[in-house]
């Protein structure tokens, strides 16, 4: 009898072993998996924040505090902006020109109304307001380009040259070929992303036709288009009679 009870006893601690053994494992695995979900929450997180490179709120936050400071318009505007350019207009523009004023020298431009009414109207108007005096160039390639017209190339932040504009786009119109000389509107990745930046030929560049804008030529200063360097600057740019 003694012995059979101390069997039962022993089946019984067994038995009551495994049933901890099995609640262990079953902590265990609720555990790991409360673990796994949480990971994977955190991970999906942290992609979608490399995914938009930095938190959206701080990056609005930052931009309106650094308007406050610099700018009057959004440097960053994608709206679309369309003038009401007659066949009058289109006339008296072309009886105008450009003079850019640099620390090199100075640049005189024609204007192609006929072909890119539209850019010609929102340099013209630029330049009117002053928008283009003070910025830098901020790129220069060798026998490429050099380019300017961007509103935070003098907010001391290299990083962000290239990427401002005058608050809103402007259709593209490809018409007129890229010759050396040429004034081109630079864009981004979307064919309708011209805004104030623009740019002059070095030397034809025909692989651009078709893809940007071309609404100006230089008729006077080609020596001083060269000797733009990255930094130099835009004293002013004024429009002027033929």
């Amino acid at each position: 009898i003694y012995e059979s009870r101390t069997l039962e006893k022993g089946k019984k601690q067994k038995g009551g072993i495994r049933k901890m053994k099995k609640k262990g494992k079953i902590a265990f695995y609720v555990f790991m998996l409360v673990f796994i979900l949480i990971a994977f929450g955190c991970n999906q997180a942290n992609l979608e924040k490399e995914e938009g490179e930095v938190d959206m709120s701080e990056q609005d936050d930052s931009r309106k505090v650094e308007q406050s400071k610099t700018y009057d318009f959004d440097p960053y505007g994608t709206s679309l902006k369309t003038y009401d350019v007659t066949e009058e207009n289109i006339t008296e523009m072309a009886k105008k020109i450009g003079v850019i004023e640099t620390n090199k020298g100075i640049i005189k431009i024609k204007f192609y109304p006929q072909d890119a009414p539209q850019h010609v109207a929102n340099f013209i108007d630029l330049a009117g307001k002053g928008f283009f005096n003070g910025l830098k160039f901020h790129r220069f390639e060798e026998g490429f380009v050099i380019q300017g017209g961007d509103p935070l190339s003098t907010d001391n932040d290299p990083s962000n040259d290239g990427s401002g504009g005058p608050g809103y786009r402007i259709k593209a119109e490809y018409v007129q070929k890229h010759l050396e000389g040429a004034i081109g509107m630079a864009r981004g990745r979307e064919p309708e992303s011209n805004g104030s930046q623009f740019y002059v030929c070095l030397s034809d560049l025909p692989a651009l036709d078709g893809q940007y804008t071309v609404y100006g030529q230089v008729i006077e200063g080609m020596d001083t288009v060269h000797q733009i360097r990255k930094g130099d600057i835009i004293n002013k740019i004024t429009i002027e009679e033929m």
